[in-house]
């Protein structure tokens, strides 16, 4: 299955639409791409017909390229986001069938669940903190 261009350029226009590639590369055994794709939804309600649309146009492009879809939680504000709102956003991604990848080894990223192959941003305060300690240190921030 192909993503026309058009529809790539459609889904350029999205905010939480995103996919890159990768360069894996290897000594003596040069470069493959990997592309890799994710979905960042703020789970503060239902989903919505914009919510699916970007999802759909995302997904099938990283499938199309043989490439890995990650799902991000955007639920960085306490107040709004959260249960049952995630739980049902996930089940209803599912249902539809527009599934995302387990990623192996990533049981130590920060904010990374294993047994849901989900990161949420909450989650990664610590880690985001930490980083820009290290840029400081550095000069650079």
């Amino acid at each position: 299955m192909r993503v026309s261009l058009r529809a790539a350029k459609i889904a350029g226009v999205f905010p939480r639409l995103l996919w890159y590639t990768i360069f894996v590369c290897e000594i003596g055994k040069g470069c493959a791409r990997m592309v890799t794709g994710r979905f960042a939804p703020t789970p503060s309600g239902r989903m919505h017909i914009g919510n699916v649309f970007s999802c759909l146009l995302a997904w099938l492009s990283v499938r199309s390229q043989g490439g890995r879809v990650l799902m991000r939680i955007e639920d960085l504000d306490p107040l709004r986001t959260g249960e049952p709102h995630t739980s049902t956003l996930l089940r209803d991604m599912e249902w539809l069938g527009l599934t995302w990848d387990e990623m192996t080894g990533m049981g130590d990223a920060p904010g990374y669940d294993d047994a849901q192959s989900v990161f949420y941003q909450s989650r990664r305060t610590a880690f985001y903190e930490q980083t820009l300690e290290k840029l400081a240190a550095m000069g650079l921030v």
